[in-house]
């Protein structure tokens, strides 16, 4: 079973760096997908730290990153290489 089909008999919620792992992401720079809403409906707060349900990961990603179907939206959430640091890792 591969990764993505792991998604759905995950039994617990993910924290930001384990999925800013999954994705491939730094934190910070997943941090700031975040922010942007461009995974809306996949976390919750829980005593002031960000959840995430691997499930509604999944779904999100089967409707494509805030895509949705509309094709005005953007379904590619970096648009871009992610930024570089100064110490030249990505952002």
């Amino acid at each position: 079973m591969n990764p993505y089909e792991k998604l759905d008999h995950e039994k617990r919620t993910w924290d930001l760096k384990e999925t800013a792992a999954f994705f491939g992401y730094t934190y910070k720079y997943f941090y700031k997908l975040v922010q942007q809403g461009k995974f809306d409906g996949c976390w919750m707060k829980i005593n002031g730290d960000y959840r995430f349900c691997p499930a509604k990961i999944k779904e999100l990603l089967e409707k494509g990153l805030n895509g949705g179907g509309d094709p005005h939206r953007s379904s590619d959430p970096l648009k871009g290489p992610p930024e570089k640091e100064p110490g030249g890792e990505a952002a």
